[in-house]
């Protein structure tokens, strides 16, 4: 919220998808594959990606795959 409100040291270029942080899941794979992502994966997004929205494209090198067990709504939040 603090980046929709001006607040955040770090401001996007408009138009811009709000969200700094966030968890994705991995729906397809495109090129060469990581190890621990792969379809169906749940991965750390980039920051300042904008996570407020259903799909986005990234690229293999900028995600982190989240760790199997763990939650992925505490990797986002924690």
């Amino acid at each position: 919220l603090n980046v929709l409100e001006g607040k955040y040291a770090v401001l996007p270029r408009l138009p811009a998808v709000p969200g700094v942080e966030g968890v994705g899941r991995v729906v397809a794979v495109a090129g060469t594959l990581r190890e621990g992502v792969s379809e169906g994966a749940h991965v750390l997004l980039p920051h300042g990606f904008g996570t407020w929205r259903r799909f986005g494209v990234v690229s293999m090198a900028s995600v982190v795959p989240v760790p199997q067990g763990r939650s992925p709504t505490c990797c986002a939040t924690c």
